[in-house]
């Protein structure tokens, strides 16, 4: 009983919508091959429907069949950062790295010194 607590403690539904955009968990042995090197996420997938909390209708695209699967056999794909949201963080992390203080280094030592470190 108290792993139960424990996991439904940390456990959260999945929240896919309409239109994400999905990786689907589907292992297969090929012959002649190692399982360790296979992949075994397709995709991408696009939500139709979702049939109750952890029941979802997924498309790879209009001519193809809708697969109904698990919701923990899903996972979201990963969008590239857009580049403006990003820039703040970027410039953050320069001024970080010129203000270091590393022991040994004064000046433009300690400049040229974090350049090679965090490039």
């Amino acid at each position: 009983m108290k792993t139960k607590i424990r996991y439904d403690a940390k456990a959260k539904a999945p929240d896919f919508r309409p239109n994400d955009i999905l990786w689907l968990y589907n292992p297969k042995k090929i012959r002649g091959f190692t399982r360790k090197l296979q992949t075994n996420w397709e995709g991408p997938y696009e939500v139709i429907k979702r049939i109750n909390d952890v029941v979802i209708q997924i498309q790879k695209s209009p001519q193809s069949r809708v697969k109904t699967v698990h919701a923990d056999r899903l996972r979201q794909v990963e969008r590239p950062v857009d580049p403006e949201r990003a820039k703040p963080l970027a410039d953050a992390f320069q001024q970080e790295k010129t203000s270091l203080n590393i022991p040994g280094l004064r000046g433009k030592e300690t400049q040229d010194e974090c350049s090679r470190c965090f490039p």
